[in-house]
C-alpha cells in the first residue's frame, strides 16, 4: 500500500483512506471482516465522526481498533456536532444540535 508521510504532524498514513459513513449499515460481523481485511491490507487511514451513524460509527470502529497497536492506524474525525438523548428522539435515539 502507498503511503504518504503527513509534513506538519509526521505522521505515516495510507494513501488510500476507509470512510465509515455508511459502516452502519452493514451487518456487524460483514463490517468487523471488512475493517480487518482493510488494515491487513496496509490500509491505516481511517475516517470518522460522530455524525456518522449517530456515534454508531465510533463505537463500531472501537470494537476493531483496541485489537490493533495504536500506531497501526491514523484516524480522522470531525470535531462541532454534539449528539444528545432527546425528550423525542429520531430512529436511534439521538438529536444531532
Amino acid at each position: 500500500m502507498l503511503r504518504v508521510r503527513l509534513a506538519r504532524s509526521g505522521l505515516s498514513t495510507s494513501r488510500l483512506g476507509f470512510g465509515t459513513s455508511r459502516l452502519h449499515y452493514v451487518a456487524a460481523d460483514k463490517r468487523e471482516r471488512l475493517l480487518r481485511a482493510a488494515l491487513d491490507l496496509g490500509v491505516v487511514h481511517i475516517d470518522t465522526a460522530p455524525l456518522y451513524g449517530h456515534g454508531l460509527s465510533e463505537q463500531r470502529l472501537a470494537a476493531v481498533l483496541r485489537t490493533r497497536e495504536r500506531d497501526a492506524y491514523v484516524l480522522a474525525t470531525k470535531v462541532g456536532r454534539l449528539l444528545t438523548p432527546a425528550v423525542v428522539k429520531d430512529d436511534d435515539g439521538f438529536v444531532d444540535t
